[in-house]
């Protein structure tokens, strides 16, 4: 959904009435932005400490696990993209910075090389095993 609307920030041919009047949302209104910055993080924190939570207690009730387990996946991706999503249309200079730093340039290239060959070395591992 991100990258649909952003291809259709940058190119308008792809751009439909609703793409505009999203964009438009995150890039005028700076309450809607804080809004999705806190329930980005808020979800996020959630995800992050409900396994803390698990390994402390060791009783969850299935429910919850079903809950957690189905949309803990999406909702962190969905809630990074609330936080990144204006800072790729150039609306939050100072994190904007701190994501753009050459550090992080490193990080990724490093970040694509171990995708690449993990599966190559998990292969290997397998196979090895008597």
């Amino acid at each position: 959904m991100f990258g649909w609307l952003y291809l259709a920030h940058i190119d308008k041919k792809y751009s439909t009435s609703m793409a505009n009047k999203l964009n438009q949302i995150w890039t005028k209104s700076k309450a809607f932005r804080y809004f999705f910055y806190l329930v980005g993080l808020t979800v996020i924190t959630f995800i992050t400490f409900y396994l803390a939570h698990y390994y402390r207690a060791k009783e969850t009730s299935d429910i919850s696990n079903s809950f957690y387990y189905t949309f803990s996946r999406s909702g962190f991706v969905t809630s990074l993209m609330l936080i990144i999503y204006p800072v790729i249309l150039g609306k939050n200079k100072p994190l904007l910075g701190i994501l753009g730093h050459a550090v992080f340039n490193a990080l990724a290239k490093i970040t694509y090389a171990v995708y690449q060959i993990h599966l190559i070395i998990f292969a290997w591992y397998l196979f090895s095993l008597p």
